[in-house]
């Protein structure tokens, strides 16, 4: 697989068949939390427990690499089970912890972290995750990762005062992260994006160019790219989204390959990625 950016449009079942055997290096992807998030109805489908959808991901990985995929808290056992059903090893579990979550219900508790199912595909020779490519400061990197408000929390707790947290940092993207690359000269318009908390009955309304409801950050795909990638590697998301993990790809120099189903979703992911493409390119 030579190229370095290939977008497929589809439900990823169909897709991940037209990709050949053990062609892929990685699977970072961030699927449906199958919890209908604010009404979505691709949140909702089931696929992210279907271990025939992960059977042909483990046929399209190379032996010996890594899957890392997010699930929601009170879900995610049921995807680790499919992914394990479908012939994966579970090996761990990373935690991603932050402070602005917000509860679904009065009677719900706030959600303030989510778990990173961490698989490999079996091989005759143990496959090593990159573990000196992430270390901060000579410190072996941790399966927990903070944003500013749990960071925050964590260094007043330490007694020596150090900041540790900032070595396993990874905040929340901002607009200006989530929309680089969409403008209107470019064809993109702003839509009004509400997230229903269930706390009260009129939510306010943005409205964003990117009006993908849970747009990871960057940088925090870059580093799970970095621990499971080998350099040049293809990277596979069936579950693409508005593009993150393909552009924390590009930034990091691996190759990728992206599936997804929803058309709108899919043209700002191709904006997003090609943008920090160039910004990667130009060495900024």
């Amino acid at each position: 697989m030579r190229a370095d950016l290939q977008l497929l449009g589809g439900d990823c079942r169909a897709m991940l068949a037209t990709i050949p055997d053990a062609s892929i290096d990685a699977v970072v992807t961030d699927p449906p939390y199958e919890i209908g998030f604010s009404g979505a109805a691709w949140d909702a489908t089931g696929v992210a427990y279907d271990s025939e959808m992960w059977a042909e991901v483990l046929r399209v990985a190379k032996p010996g690499s890594y899957l890392m995929a997010f699930g929601g808290t009170r879900t995610f056992h049921r995807m680790a089970s499919a992914i394990e059903d479908a012939g994966f090893n579970v090996e761990d579990c990373m935690a991603w912890l932050y402070s602005n979550g917000f509860p679904k219900h009065a009677s719900k508790l706030k959600p303030a972290w989510e778990p990173i199912v961490l698989a490999r595909k079996s091989a005759a020779r143990a496959t090593l995750l990159n573990i000196d490519e992430n270390r901060d400061n000579g410190r072996w990197p941790a399966n927990v990762l903070f944003d500013d408000g749990a960071a925050a929390q964590f260094d007043g707790e330490n007694p020596r005062r150090e900041q540790l947290s900032r070595l396993f940092y990874v905040a929340k993207p901002r607009t200006g992260e989530r929309e680089a690359g969409l403008s209107s000269k470019a064809g993109f318009r702003r839509r009004a994006i509400s997230v229903l908390s269930g706390l009260k009955k009129d939510e306010p309304t943005r409205a964003r160019f990117n009006d993908h409801p849970t747009v990871k950050p960057i940088e925090l795909m870059r580093r799970l790219i970095r621990l499971v990638a080998p350099p040049r590697g293809v990277v596979l998301d069936p579950f693409t989204g508005s593009g993150t993990t393909g552009c924390a790809a590009m930034l990091e120099g691996r190759r990728f390959v992206g599936i997804e189903r929803e058309r709108a979703y899919l043209r700002i992911a191709a904006a997003r990625i090609r943008h920090w493409k160039e910004v990667a390119a130009s060495g900024e």
